[in-house]
């Protein structure tokens, strides 16, 4: 049955139909918008170590949820891309830590491109000798990735604060697990993910009258739901609560040091990750953002090249708020950030400061809904959470200058990645 979620503040819609086969759709009307796009997002991602089936356990290597990502893309006959080209369309996918997501974006055409999308990711073709030709690509893009410092610094700072969870590793694997990866593996990862329950269909773009989301629900119910019994499992064990490692370095190609500063959580609470995720950034901003004080004096003083790269990362029994930024001595600057750190949960945080924070990003979140990429990457990742915009929404109104200040105080526990010229 189909629900409809309002929000006045965004004059926003999100239709909402869990399907009878167990497929959850979304859909995001855009009112005159031309530019209509579909995403089938499933909770498949290199979190995902180990699977159950019935009886059968199957160990997951590094990096299958990305090579299945991969191989979802050719047919006996020919590549998907050029099937997507030929209807007009641009084609697409990416896996995170949590999902794997494939989309397309058009502007005529979209029930065939809708159809093609949701046949090639509901019926794999691989074969022994397309696995072993596609290894050789994942390497190279494993290779590329090594090449690229922010990614490196990035994975090494996870790697730091990480003992057991596998948000530490590369979401594509190591060239080692990838020449583990066989058509077996792949198939397994296929038939335990790939099934309607386990998946969502995300739309945005015109489809304000009921009849244009009535033939996106009837195109979708025709995915089966033939998955054996199973259950997801995702055993990397109980993490330690402090980090793995104080500090790690690497050389590099870089011309001047970066650097990433993560402050790990100790997630007790999985209830209410959207305020988890809401105050996390404004307090990042709080701290560090363009318009701080603190900012000011650090890039006036050389110890910051431009504005500090702000992420927080969070899924089931983690997450992490990283800093990233570039100077001469990446020491002072780490340490200069710990002191500022230190001298917020002493004074605590400015009323008037956080209150104007909070607006912005407010307003940032509700400036997104004018593109529909925005719309849909932000879909993709809330429903991996099993939030959506509007618990997001709630978390902005309910966040306050003293859940700031309780988050400041459990920020004694971190990790730095520095990456030497």
């Amino acid at each position: 049955m189909e629900t409809e979620k309002y929000s006045a503040f965004l004059d926003e819609s999100l239709y909402i139909n869990k399907l009878s086969n167990g497929l959850t759709c979304y859909i995001i009307p855009k009112r005159k918008y031309a530019e209509k796009q579909a995403v089938i997002c499933v909770n498949c991602g290199s979190l995902d170590e180990r699977l159950e089936i019935g009886d059968e356990t199957a160990e997951i290597p590094d990096g299958a949820a990305h090579f299945l990502e991969h191989k979802l893309f050719e047919n006996e006959t020919n590549h998907i891309f050029n099937s997507f080209m030929k209807l007009g369309a641009s084609v697409n996918a990416y896996t995170t830590f949590s999902s794997t997501a494939y989309y397309f974006n058009c502007f005529d055409g979209f029930d065939e491109n809708l159809r093609l999308l949701l046949n090639f990711t509901s019926n794999p073709w691989i074969t022994d000798e397309n696995v072993e030709k596609e290894k050789g690509i994942i390497c190279q893009e494993i290779n590329m990735y090594r090449d690229n410092p922010f990614w490196r610094v990035y994975f090494n700072l996870l790697d730091a604060m990480y003992e057991k969870c596998p948000v530490r590793k590369n979401i594509a694997g190591s060239v080692e697990s990838v020449m583990s990866i066989d058509k077996d593996i792949l198939l397994k990862c296929f038939k335990g993910f790939y099934y309607p329950g386990n998946m969502a269909l995300i739309c945005a773009g015109d489809f304000d009258g009921e009849s244009s989301r009535q033939s996106v629900y009837a195109a979708a119910e025709t995915l089966r739901d033939d998955r054996a019994a199973g259950a997801l499992k995702r055993a990397h064990g109980l993490e330690p609560e402090t980090v793995n490692r104080v500090k790690t370095e690497e050389r590099m190609s870089v011309s001047r040091p970066m650097f990433n500063i993560g402050f790990k959580e100790k997630v007790t609470d999985e209830t209410n990750i959207a305020l988890r995720i809401v105050s996390a950034k404004i307090l990042m901003d709080v701290l560090a953002g363009e318009s701080s004080d603190f900012f000011r004096d650090l890039y006036e003083d050389e110890k910051a090249d431009g504005p500090f790269g702000f992420e927080y990362l969070s899924g089931e029994g983690y997450g992490a708020s990283v800093l990233s930024n570039s100077c001469d001595n990446p020491d002072d600057a780490v340490e200069r950030i710990i002191n500022e750190i230190q001298n917020l949960k002493l004074n605590g945080v400015n009323e008037d400061r956080f209150e104007l924070i909070r607006t912005k990003h407010l307003g940032r979140f509700a400036r997104s809904f004018n593109s529909i990429d925005a719309i849909t990457n932000g879909a993709v990742d809330l429903f991996s959470k099993s939030i959506d915009f509007f618990n997001i929404l709630r978390a902005y109104d309910e966040c306050s200058a003293e859940m700031i200040n309780d988050r400041l105080r459990g920020m004694d526990n971190y990790s730095v990645s520095i990456a030497r010229p």
